[in-house]
């Protein structure tokens, strides 16, 4: 089970028909209220820490980094998107995360430069922690239950799964300390958690990958998918979340308070010199230069979310693309999609009166049948016979 399905079945069970509001924004609701907690249960499983790493997109403000940054309503409901694109295609069992563009943010001159914020990837640290310490459960788990030896022998684009899998656990631990050090955080990890070693082994990692993402698979690979998340008692009606296409998303991250910028010796990492934070030039090492804080744009591949009611077969993944090709557009989606359920219910309508129908002439044939027989003379000579019969007896 999973945690939305307890909760749509504690608040729809009672109901024989699908609810005719968005069942995905009354999860939201759940989960930013605290009537649906997250936090994984002593017998949880993997879906559930996906989940609990999701729950930061949602309560920004419960992540490690909820003091360090102020987000704009807009950035809240690019989070919101974010859950919903995220859990369904976690929910098709499809693992797979948001994509981030990388981009320097100081330009240097002769003599202006800008400081803005300098965003590696987007500054969601919780999230990534959590789906860290999620690979380390799961790997942890497998090797409980089938055992490390067994383990071993389970290959995954040329290395062994638990490497695999702790490369991805690495990963994730580079993205939070990249995050950390981009808005200004001290990394936050338990006792043991992560060793010197470790942690220099995630950041050359997540360095590196920051460098070379357009070359990982989920770069190429189709994001579209539809899975059923609620169906109607009669289950001839189901309700769909859907990832329907992708579009660019333009955020800007400015500074609520100006940092302090510190001049570093690159190789004994002296501070040579700490630049004013309530001036806008002045001399910077050996050059008289102008300054300013500003703020910095990004553009985001973000994945767009869908919900719609449709028939109780669902659609494969290819129909589905295919679908989503031929009506390129979010709306048209969501109206192909519930036009099906319609077209289902008006076929079964349709069969039920044709069997009716066919019904009814059937009766309607006997009944002719029988008055014709009934009105019908005996042959000659029958009479006869049948009145003797009669007199006879």
């Amino acid at each position: 089970t999973s945690k939305e399905n307890q909760l749509f079945a504690r608040l729809y069970n009672v109901s024989a028909d699908l609810p005719g509001h968005n069942i995905m924004n009354r999860l939201i609701r759940a989960i930013r209220s605290g009537e649906l907690d997250l936090a994984p249960a002593a017998d949880g499983g993997w879906y559930d820490y996906q989940m609990f790493a999701l729950e930061t997109l949602l309560v920004p403000e419960k992540g490690q980094e909820g003091d360090k940054l102020l987000l704009s309503e807009d950035y809240k409901k690019r989070l919101i998107d974010a859950f919903k694109t995220m859990l369904t295609k976690k929910r098709e069992l499809h693992v797979r995360h948001i994509e981030f563009v990388p981009a320097r943010c100081m330009v240097l001159g002769p003599e202006y430069f800008s400081i803005s914020p300098d965003l590696h990837v987007e500054p969601m640290a919780t999230y990534c922690l959590r789906t860290a310490r999620g690979f380390r459960f799961l790997l942890d788990g497998l090797e409980t239950i089938l055992g490390s030896s067994s383990l071993e022998g389970i290959v995954v684009d040329g290395s062994s799964l638990p490497a695999a899998l702790e490369e991805m656990a690495s990963l994730y631990y580079g993205l939070y300390l990249q995050i950390c050090e981009d808005i200004g955080m001290r990394p936050q990890f338990l006792p043991d958690e992560m060793t010197d070693a470790q942690e220099a082994q995630a950041r050359g990692q997540t360095e590196q990958w920051l460098l070379n993402y357009e070359k990982e698979s989920f770069c190429q690979k189709d994001v579209r998918y539809i899975v059923p998340a609620l169906t109607n008692l009669e289950g001839t009606r189901v309700r769909y979340w859907m990832v329907v296409g992708v579009a660019l998303l333009k955020i800007r991250a400015d500074y609520a308070r100006r940092p302090q910028v510190q001049i570093i010796n690159a190789e004994t990492a002296e501070i040579l010199q700490r630049i004013p934070t309530d001036a806008e030039s002045g001399r910077i090492m050996d050059t008289y230069l102008r300054y300013r804080y500003g703020s910095e744009e990004y553009f985001l591949p973000v994945e767009v979310f869908a919900e719609a009611t449709g028939p109780a077969e669902p659609l494969t993944r290819e129909e589905f693309r295919r679908l989503c090709d031929r009506c390129r557009d979010k709306d048209k989606i969501i109206a192909a999609i519930e036009s099906r359920a319609a077209f289902t219910i008006l076929r079964v309508v349709i069969i039920a009166l044709l069997a009716f129908l066919l019904g009814a002439a059937v009766l309607v044939l006997v009944h002719l049948v029988k008055r014709k027989r009934s009105a019908s003379p005996l042959p000659p000579g029958e009479n006869e016979t049948a009145g003797d019969e009669h007199r006879g007896g």
